[in-house]
């Protein structure tokens, strides 16, 4: 898929950037032979009745790849695939005193495409989803973040978060 492939509007702008390559040992022919990463970036400008906005996005994606092309990893009956986020860990700052670690993240892609990550433990959990082109926040009750529980998942991000009672 290539960005001259992709309809544009006037003003839309995008950009497809191969931003890693990963050679995997296939022992069997349906194994994949490796991964590509790469990063969509895309400017669109909408223009409603009264007002216009551009609105920009950056997204990162994987894919494996066999000697018959590419995988497709989501299934309807499958958990939801880990999304390999080295992304989003390069633009965390790095933890720099000896005390100091950086918190599990986990990211999710579920079969429709929508995204949950969560980063931290369940005392002091980060949730974030993007559905529909939109990323926002995600606030669990502490319940929700207990062990036995969903935790601190990115699948807990994706989750019906309202109050249990």
């Amino acid at each position: 898929m290539g960005a001259a492939g992709c309809a544009q509007a006037t003003g839309d702008r995008s950009a497809i950037t191969l931003i890693g390559i990963t050679p995997q040992t296939a022992q069997n022919p349906i194994d994949p032979l490796g991964t590509l990463s790469f990063r969509v970036e895309m400017t669109a400008r909408r223009t409603g009745m009264w007002s216009a906005e551009t609105v920009s996005s950056t997204s990162c994606y994987a894919v494996d790849f066999t000697r018959y092309g590419p995988v497709a990893n989501d299934r309807p009956w499958s958990d939801p695939r880990t999304v390999r986020a080295s992304a989003i860990l390069a633009r965390l700052t790095a933890p720099t005193g000896p005390y100091e670690q950086l918190a599990p993240l986990e990211v999710v892609r579920t079969a429709d495409g929508a995204i949950g990550a969560s980063m931290g433990t369940e005392r002091r959990c980060v949730l974030v989803r993007r559905v529909d082109g939109v990323t926002e926040r995600v606030y669990a009750p502490r319940v929700y973040l207990l062990p036995g529980e969903l935790g601190c998942r990115g699948t807990t991000a994706r989750s019906d978060l309202r109050p249990p009672h």
